[in-house]
């Protein structure tokens, strides 16, 4: 178990300074793959969410259906909120922030206890 969270605590770390990479990357330059990122549309954020947590924690596959609706829901508000001229602006983290623990607690109804483990310390 200590040498699965190693390996798992160090896919995270090379995972996110291949993020980071990017990020600087798509700063320092105009690039297509730079292009394609920002224009994600909210279901395909919501579809890599639930395709990344099925790796991560081995969902079944009536998880991943729940999962991924879940996903795809709380991106559409998100964008909604984010883009939107319902919510004044100063309000706008909160409403997100509201929809983030909504999702929270959605997804740990749909894990079991060791997936919400994992997915925890992820």
């Amino acid at each position: 178990m200590t040498l699965f969270k190693s390996l798992l605590v160090g896919s995270i770390l090379l995972g996110g300074l291949s993020v980071h990479a990017k990020d600087t990357s798509c700063t320092n330059s105009i690039n297509s793959e730079c292009f394609e990122q920002s224009q994600i549309t909210p279901t395909q954020k919501g579809i890599n969410r639930a395709d990344q947590l099925k790796i991560d924690v081995d969902l079944t596959a009536s998880q991943y259906d729940k999962v991924k609706e879940l996903f795809i829901t709380v991106e559409l508000k998100i964008d909604a909120i984010i883009n939107g001229n319902d919510v004044p602006q100063e309000r706008k983290q909160e409403f997100i922030d509201g929809n983030k623990n909504d999702e929270a607690t959605v997804l740990k109804s749909i894990l079991t206890a060791d997936q919400w483990e994992i997915y925890s310390n992820l």
